[in-house]
């Protein structure tokens, strides 16, 4: 599946990388275009502009601002969000039809939506990549 997202946090969508899937990430810049402390995956590929969306398979949205600028788009799209959302961006958020998907990065930004729909797929680090800390406690 080929999937554009337009960038909202490295290391969740380094974790999704790991489906197999090739993903586009559009970022503003390209020397925004990281994921922290993890590399590169093989299979993300960063522009700076957004491409031509009926290549694609699915669009993941970084916000209801960004989906509602892409609604008409023939494709399909989650919302996947990120942070807690205030003011104007809950009202937008409460006016996405309920076919589309949100999925929210934890409970409590899905609680602080307000919405009764959505999903959570956590965010998450995977021990076994990480290996080699040494400090005086040993909990990170």
């Amino acid at each position: 599946m080929k999937i554009l997202s337009y960038a909202y946090h490295g290391g969740y969508e380094y974790e999704l990388a790991k489906t197999g899937h090739d993903f586009t990430r559009v970022c503003d810049e390209i020397t925004k275009c990281d994921f922290g402390s993890r590399p590169h995956p093989e299979n993300i590929t960063c522009v700076e502009e957004m491409p031509d969306y009926r290549d694609y398979d699915l669009f993941f949205c970084n916000s209801a601002k960004v989906y509602h600028k892409t609604r008409k788009w023939d494709i399909p799209q989650v919302i996947a969000l990120q942070t807690h959302l205030v003011g104007s961006d809950r009202k937008i958020l409460k006016r996405v039809p309920p076919h589309v998907p949100m999925a929210f990065i934890s409970h409590s930004c899905l609680l602080q939506s307000g919405l009764k729909k959505g999903f959570v797929i956590y965010h998450s680090i995977d021990t076994e990549e990480w290996g080699g800390y040494k400090d005086r406690k040993s909990v990170v």
